[in-house]
């Protein structure tokens, strides 16, 4: 079993189309579009998991039904969770009940994931879909646990206040560290930068294409995730992801503690120092103006 199954489609062994001597993929069997055709095309995203990779061809004449396919086949040779394969003669994952139920579980886990990911970004993307038929999701790529910032394939002024009117009014329901159940409004949110506000946030200009065209600071206490076991993230704007202690060490430095208020980018230049090398070659430095952490002065001996 391969992490990618549709590498096990071998062209070589397709028939023939003979009007053009190039093979037939399972989709191109297909002469009518799918139920997951219509659906991609109205901006909705797409799942399918089945036993063979053979199953693409649910993907429909145009190629484009499902946005993610997971297809592990059945018929290869069946590993324990330890990678190691099962006791006895070579078996695939149907000649075990064991084996069975072990091959079943990495399916569940992927219909399980896929109604992780991304909750309030599904949400958002059909919410689009059903006033612009059509087009492709809205919300191109992103990420989102302590934090929300997604790059939208659409980044004009309405799409903009779209995603920004639809995360502000809808609230989000989620479970608390000890299990219980818990609705936030603003989708979990307690600050939004949209478009131009969110280049201002990272101070670069609307034209750079770096900076997400969404940036959510979330309420204190809030991760984005399906589990229940996840109570804690880092990376996000809130002052217990950013108001970190740091600890250095290096040989020839004197044991001490400041109570100055450091940034995480000193580091950079604190390391250029320790190393002997000039801070102000990071151009970072030279553009901010970087100082080296307090008491590291000098060079380790």
């Amino acid at each position: 079993m391969t992490s990618t199954p549709q590498d096990l489609l071998v062209p070589s062994t397709f028939p023939v189309d003979p009007a053009t001597c190039q093979p037939i993929a399972p989709n191109q069997y297909l002469k009518v579009n799918t139920i997951f055709n219509v659906a991609h095309d109205h901006g909705m995203l797409t799942a399918w998991s089945d036993k063979h990779p053979v199953y693409t061809s649910f993907n429909g004449p145009s190629g484009n039904g499902i946005t993610d396919s997971f297809d592990p086949e059945i018929d290869s040779n069946a590993l324990q969770p330890n990678g190691q394969p099962w006791p006895g003669p070579t078996i695939a994952w149907t000649g075990d009940n064991a084996a069975t139920m072990q091959y079943d579980s990495y399916k569940v886990q992927a219909v399980i994931n896929w109604i992780d990911d991304g909750s309030i970004m599904a949400g958002v993307n059909s919410a689009w879909a059903a006033t612009h038929p059509g087009a492709p999701p809205l919300v191109a790529a992103g990420t989102d646990d302590d934090a929300i910032m997604w790059w939208l394939s659409d980044t004009s002024p309405q799409a903009t206040r779209f995603v920004q009117n639809y995360l502000w009014i809808h609230s989000a329901t989620g479970n608390t560290a000890t299990g219980a159940s818990r609705t936030l409004p603003h989708s979990g949110l307690r600050k939004l930068y949209v478009g131009a506000a969110s280049a201002r946030y990272f101070g670069v200009p609307v034209s750079e294409p770096r900076h997400p065209d969404v940036w959510g600071i979330v309420q204190v206490g809030v991760v984005y995730t399906g589990g229940k076991g996840k109570i804690a993230e880092h990376g996000g704007a809130n002052p217990a992801d950013r108001g970190v202690p740091i600890v250095v060490y290096a040989p020839g430095l004197r044991p001490q503690v400041s109570d100055q208020w450091v940034e995480t980018t000193q580091i950079a230049p604190t390391i250029m120092q320790l190393l002997g090398l000039n801070p102000g070659d990071l151009q970072a430095v030279q553009a901010e103006g970087t100082p080296v952490l307090p008491g590291i002065s000098g060079q380790p001996h």
